[in-house]
């Protein structure tokens, strides 16, 4: 048997910001522990932002997109 299940990030947010909370500190000590690092693949300036955005739309990127200045 299969099953899909799914939630509201947005209800989620409003009815348990605690919660939320909770884990966004928890995901940024595992950052700052080196427990979790983000994979980045593309780096683009401000002046790049279209293609970036180009990028981001067409779903070709696998990885995190840093935009420097």
């Amino acid at each position: 048997m299969k099953r899909l299940e799914g939630f509201s990030v947005l209800t989620l947010m409003q009815q348990h910001s605690d919660l939320v909370v909770q884990g966004r500190q928890k995901l940024y000590s595992y950052v700052e522990q080196g427990k979790v690092r983000p994979r980045i693949t593309h780096t683009f300036t401000l002046e790049e932002i279209a293609e970036a955005h180009r990028q981001l739309e067409s779903r070709s990127i696998v990885g995190k997109i840093v935009l420097r200045p």
